[in-house]
């Protein structure tokens, strides 16, 4: 009797199922991460990319900005820095409007803004709209060069007399007077070299008239 042992066959066959279930795995894992890559990483390296060129085109129109704020010296055109400056000081300049007009102006104040004049290194109270301080004032003058001996005022007129160390020290009492909301109408009447009878010294007597702003 002829006996076959069919036993090495069986093996040889549980090991090629084996194997091929382990490439029909294998072959799953790579299908699935091809359609991983296609359906998410693609889109997604579209979209990154799309964006790096979006920042490109923004920091170039940054650049462009930046540019145009810092100013062109040669057109003259204004900085950002220097338009920031230029509205806040029309701001402050509304706002000293503002606080003008609603000045009801009395003889105290008159008194004070006199006694502001005559200050160094402190302007008349002048209104903004009719163009500052006038290249005719001098800055750097010094009112110690004026003294009033005395002032009369009659229904708004006044008289202000007094001396001065030149002529041209009682025009720049004159001048900043006129610039003043407090004072209107301010003419020089008398101007003249005159010599103290007592102490012998030269100066200048000086008379001004205007209009006091009640």
């Amino acid at each position: 009797m002829i006996r076959i042992n069919l036993l090495p066959d069986h093996k040889l066959t549980t090991t090629d199922r084996g194997r091929k279930s382990l490439l029909v795995g294998l072959l799953a894992v790579v299908a699935i991460a091809a359609l991983v890559y296609l359906l998410r990483y693609v889109p997604m390296k579209g979209d990154y990319d799309r964006f790096i060129e979006q920042n490109k085109t923004l920091k170039a129109d940054i650049q462009k900005i930046k540019k145009e704020l810092a100013g062109n010296k040669k057109n003259d055109k204004p900085s950002f820095d220097e338009l920031k400056k230029i509205y806040a000081d029309e701001e402050a300049r509304e706002v000293k409007i503002a606080e003008l007009d609603g000045i009801r102006i009395n003889p105290n104040h008159v008194m004070k803004e006199l006694s502001k004049i005559l200050t160094r290194n402190s302007p008349p109270t002048y209104d903004p709209r009719d163009g500052g301080i006038r290249p005719s004032i001098d800055r750097k003058w010094d009112p110690k060069r004026v003294w009033i001996t005395s002032i009369k005022e009659a229904n708004g007129n006044f008289t202000i007399v007094g001396g001065s160390q030149t002529p041209t020290d009682s025009f720049q009492l004159a001048n900043r007077m006129q610039l003043s909301i407090y004072f209107e109408n301010v003419n020089m009447a008398e101007n003249v070299p005159t010599v103290d009878g007592k102490t012998n010294t030269r100066y200048t007597r000086f008379k001004l008239v205007g209009k006091v702003v009640f």
